[in-house]
């Protein structure tokens, strides 16, 4: 095993799951949410997911930082990055039922996070979590919903003074009571205490039936076990009620309120106030604007009575003002206390997912008026304040997305200083809002990622962009920006109306130039001209390969990501005759768009050539701000975009498409020189197991390679060109040869065709096959396999032939079924290569290939051994199984090599740096940073 420190995590990037209660923002500043089975920690400071967490064995469905006051005191709120060590928590709830208690000690660099228990909850997945002190030092209550319809307390058994005594907290909980609701599920709830009495505590749920119910437990003696008892139901939702929250006003009238989010599009504000208290006069006019209660009967001790000469008094007045209230007392103090309807709002026109309190210091005195952020699916978040004069409830401020290109909002959560916001959305990506000196929300850039399985990547462009495809229907593009040196998705070329299965780059022309002198051991690729052109070829769940061309405003966009000159101040980018692309309503193929112009000014586009306008900025907005909504037009920017802008300004134009296959097209390779593609599609039988060849030179059909059964799994071609591997679930593999030498100079460019035969055809693995891998000497094929093990082959480089119909080395890998094999593009040193396995458990596997030619009876032959330097920790792994790894050579000079100038070949060969990405079932991205320079060394 090699020293951790050669191998660091780069980047991690992963969407957040579609469900209410995904996301918490902590007191220290870190963003949690649900991603997969897994849990992405966010450090909005630094712009990158700083950890993720395994421990659920199915989706993650909500979570909740616990706060100092959960604990009753104070905890270091210093930030992350502080010297002095403290410890944070965090719950999690998911579909398995269990809810994981989390904790992360700063001290600890090495395994900082720690699982401290797993509380076998419920039966079904978990719909929401709350967490409250019990009114005695550091006594903890923490309360669950779920789909099983049952209502989950949990309790701690002793005092818990900070996060650090949740260490072995499986001894510290207990279920002190399950409440039981059958059909009529609750969805969330909430919890506070009673004012004026820490020990008697109020719990809210919310039901799909519409209504909110409370429930109280009072306890005057630390660990007594006193359970929650309705004490009364508040109807008014005409649908499922789904986020809760409490807030306590400090006018000093013990008065609380309650806001109820539902299906119906409307909030709920309900005040909870002593029974003896009399509303004011304007509190009746606004309960009067907005509508009656239908709560459970109550005696009513007010004995206000209407005026007969009072002409503002209405008959809603009168019947609100002497309508029965649901009512409650406390057992510990006897207090009565009263709910009713303080403000119904109404502004959204979709579905109500979340509320959430403004946090308010205990220091702030001059600021007494609460305010509500509630998240919408229909794209808004709105701010809502009551009128200080009238004390109406008004929307003081919405924010969101004016597009068509946005599908709403889950959850919204604030800052706990109240000066931010952030949600996640229906793309799985987070917004977040800052506000400015001068009161204004400003969006800012945030982490986002695929939301749902990540099917294919590769590394494309001009080799310094990663090309992920996902069965969320989009295919994206990350690369590191040179100002801040970190990565991040700078455009979402496709977005589709299928699922995803696979993609492949064309090679632009300084690839090829550069793939002789990257080659080891093998003949080069002396490309005389070639296709300058930035082209990817996408395959779905469609009988149909689409053929896509970067634009103008990409490549404006990829300038200034790397400090480079635009293209129309001599860059050697690539000059395209689209600057962008727009997707029409209810169509799948992206239309060119040839001029600025003709986006319609939207989004704050610069002119043809992409320059950069006075109106442009790093966010990618013009002089209006960002209050005018932009068009969804192609525009380039300067700085990391919003998910706004990616969603709709930053699409490739379609330009061709390829017919021929039966089937859903299931994968597709491209041949170095960008001459040739070879694709398959899903197949029961031999007729439609063929591969098939396409000239990019025409883009027609020119060969049908047949060898397999049954679903062709990957093709690959040889570095070299000459041959075409391919794997299949019928368990055997197939190589293909050329008739011709491809390292001719015009190869690329002749008008020949070349032809490929089979020259071997044998069954591999015991299982399917699902991936292979050529070394970069052509000599050597791997193939990974559901039996658990990872093949290596020696190839004939003449005849591409394998030698012996067996392979020189078999590697073990527990059982686990190995997803994928690739070997690095680059020799480490003669005779010895580094190559990576993704297993189905999550867990990639770097090790060291090297090869030896040995002499028996005259017949030369390869000994291959296989060592393995290093596996991802378990904060590092992903949480299913990885289906894609690709590497790329790291340069020494520019921006990692990537759209830099031709390098010599001694520079060339200097180079011991890789970058290793990986993609997963799980949505998430992950690039590793390998320094081999300790293999040259030794």
């Amino acid at each position: 095993m090699t020293d951790s420190s050669s191998v660091r995590l780069d980047y991690v990037s992963a969407g957040c799951n579609r469900v209410v209660g995904a996301l918490d923002w902590s007191e220290e500043g870190l963003i949690a949410y649900c991603a997969h089975h897994a849990i992405a920690i966010y450090d909005p400071a630094t712009s990158s997911i700083v950890s993720t967490l395994l421990g659920h064995t199915d989706t993650v469905t909500c979570l909740r930082w616990f706060k100092a006051s959960d604990f009753g005191g104070e905890l270091n709120s210093s930030s992350v990055a502080a010297d002095q060590p403290h410890t944070l928590a965090l719950a999690s709830g998911g579909g398995d039922g269990s809810v994981c208690i989390w904790l992360l000690i700063f001290e600890n660099s090495s395994q900082p996070w720690t699982l401290a228990a797993t509380l076998p909850a419920h039966k079904a997945a978990i719909t929401s979590i709350t967490i409250h002190n019990a009114g005695f030092p550091g006594q903890m209550v923490l309360v669950t919903t779920a789909g099983d319809g049952d209502v989950s307390v949990w309790s701690s058994t002793r005092p818990l003074k900070n996060p650090a005594s949740l260490l072995s907290s499986e001894e510290n909980w207990h279920l002190a009571q399950r409440l039981s609701y059958d059909t009529r599920l609750q969805h969330c709830s909430a919890i506070t205490a009673l004012p004026s009495e820490p020990n008697s505590l109020l719990l809210a749920l919310g039901g799909v039936d519409g209504k909110v119910r409370l429930l109280l437990s009072s306890s005057q003696e630390s660990n007594h076990n006193n359970e929650f008892k309705l004490v009364c139901e508040l109807a008014g939702h005409q649908n499922w009620v789904r986020g809760l929250a409490f807030t306590h006003l400090k006018d000093g009238s013990n008065k609380f309120l309650l806001a109820s989010a539902s299906q119906d599009r409307y909030i709920r504000l309900w005040a909870i106030t002593p029974a003896g208290a009399h509303p004011s006069a304007s509190r009746n006019k606004r309960i009067t604007a907005t509508s009656t209660i239908n709560d459970s009967a109550s005696n009513n001790d007010d004995n206000s009575t209407i005026k007969k000469g009072d002409k503002s008094t209405t008959l809603a007045t009168s019947l609100m003002k002497f309508a029965p209230r649901p009512r409650f007392s406390s057992p510990y103090s006897g207090i009565a206390y009263q709910a009713t309807l303080e403000a119904l709002l109404i502004g959204h026109e979709d579905w109500v997912h979340s509320v959430a309190w403004k946090p308010r210091k205990d220091c702030e005195e001059d600021d007494e008026s609460p305010c509500l952020l509630s998240a919408s699916m229909d794209r808004t978040m709105v701010l809502w304040v009551p009128d200080k004069a009238t004390g109406i409830w008004l929307s003081q401020e919405s924010v969101g997305d004016a597009g068509v290109n946005h599908l709403g909002y889950y959850t919204g959560v604030w800052h706990p200083n109240g000066t931010s916001i952030v949600a996640h959305g229906f793309t799985g990506a987070l917004h977040l809002w800052n506000r400015t000196e001068n009161g204004d929300l400003i969006p800012q850039p945030a982490v986002g990622g695929h939301c749902n399985q990540i099917v294919d990547a590769c590394w494309g462009v001009d080799g310094g962009c990663l090309l992920t495809v996902s069965t969320d229907q989009t295919a994206r593009l990350t690369t590191k920006l040179k100002k801040t040196g970190k990565w991040c998705e700078i455009a979402r070329p496709q977005v589709h109306g299928h699922d995803f299965s696979c993609v492949t780059a064309l090679p632009s022309r300084r690839q090829e130039q550069k793939l002789s002198s990257t080659l080891a051991g093998g003949e080069g690729l002396q490309i005389k001209e070639a296709d300058s052109r930035y082209l990817y070829v996408s395959g779905s769940e469609e009988k149909v390969l689409r053929v896509f061309e970067a634009p103008g405003a990409f490549a404006d966009t990829l300038a200034m990501a790397r400090g480079q000159p635009l293209p129309s101040q001599g860059t050697l980018a690539p000059s395209t005759p689209a600057y962008g692309a727009s997707l029409p309503a209810l169509g799948l193929s992206n239309k060119a768009i040839y001029t600025a112009e003709d986006a319609s000014g939207g989004g704050g586009g610069g002119n043809v050539s992409g320059s950069a306008e006075p109106g442009l900025g790093e966010g990618g907005y013009n002089e209006y701000g960002p209050d005018v909504a932009p068009n969804a037009a192609p525009n380039a920017i300067a700085g990391p975009p919003l998910e706004e802008h990616l969603a709709g300004s930053t699409l490739w134009p379609e330009i061709h498409k390829l017919y021929g296959h039966g089937n859903e097209i299931y994968c597709v390779a491209a041949h170095p020189t960008g001459r040739y593609l070879a694709s398959a599609c899903r197949a029961q039988s031999t007729s439609t197991a063929g591969i098939l060849m396409w000239d990019t030179k025409t883009w027609t059909f020119c060969a049908n390679l047949e060898a397999h059964s049954l679903t062709v799994t990957q093709l690959a071609f040889s570095p070299n060109g000459k041959f075409l591997a391919s794997a299949s679930r019928d368990r055997t593999l197939a190589i293909f040869s050329s008739n011709s030498s491809s390292s001719s100079p015009d190869a690329a460019e002749s008008d020949d065709t070349i032809e490929f035969s089979l020259v071997s055809h044998l069954k591999a693995h015991a299982r399917i096959v699902w991936g292979i891998g050529w070394a970069p000497n052509s000599r050597l094929l791997a193939t990974a396999s559901r039996d658990g093990t990872a093949k290596i082959w020696h190839i004939d480089a003449t005849t591409g032939c394998c030698i012996g119909n067996a392979a020189v080395a078999t590697i073990q890998f527990d059982k686990i079924g190995v997803q994928c094999v690739a070997f690095a593009p680059k020799e480490v040193s003669h005779g010895k290569c580094l190559a990576a396995v993704g297993l189905e458990n999550g867990e990639v596997i770097v090790g060291v290939v090297s090869w030896s030619e040995a002499s028996v009876e005259e017949t030369t032959s390869l000994l291959v051994e296989w060592s393995e330097i290093w596996r991802t920790p378990v904060i590092e792994k992903h949480a299913a199984a990885v289906r894609r790894i690709c590497w790329r050579v790291v340069q020494e000079e520019g921006e990692d090599g990537a759209g830099g100038d031709d390098k010599t070949a001694a520079a060339a060969a200097a180079a011991v740096n890789f970058d290793l990405a990986s993609v997963s079932d799980d949505h998430s991205i992950r690039i590793f940073n390998i320094d081999s320079s300790f293999l040259v060394e030794s």
